[in-house]
């Protein structure tokens, strides 16, 4: 999927995901065109690459209502979801113990 800057301010989107400040909802768009809403969780570098934590604003079938994604920002970006179950699980373990340390 890739942030669709034309609605966040042309702003790029690690600056966006790592702004303290700034908690407003990411807005991406798939290959065919339909934009999700997604609300910021976390995002974290690793092995010299971002990942975050999203979570879909809009109730989607299928999809549990607290549920949450592990993404990686990649080349132009684009951010795909992490299908690692070790590295998605490294992410929010980092992000649980960021919590519990009282970060965000």
């Amino acid at each position: 999927m890739e942030f669709n800057r034309d609605n966040d301010g042309g702003c790029d989107l690690a600056e966006v995901l790592f702004d303290k400040d700034d908690s407003s909802d990411i807005v991406l768009v798939n290959g065919k065109g339909r934009e999700a809403t997604f609300r910021q969780i976390y995002a974290t570098v690793a092995g010299g690459k971002v990942y975050c934590i999203l979570a879909p604003v809009e109730d989607v079938e299928g999809i549990a209502e607290d549920e949450a994604f592990v993404f990686e920002l990649g080349e132009g970006q684009t951010l795909t979801v992490v299908r690692d179950a070790e590295m998605s699980g490294a992410v929010f373990s980092e992000y649980y113990r960021a919590i519990a340390e009282g970060g965000k």
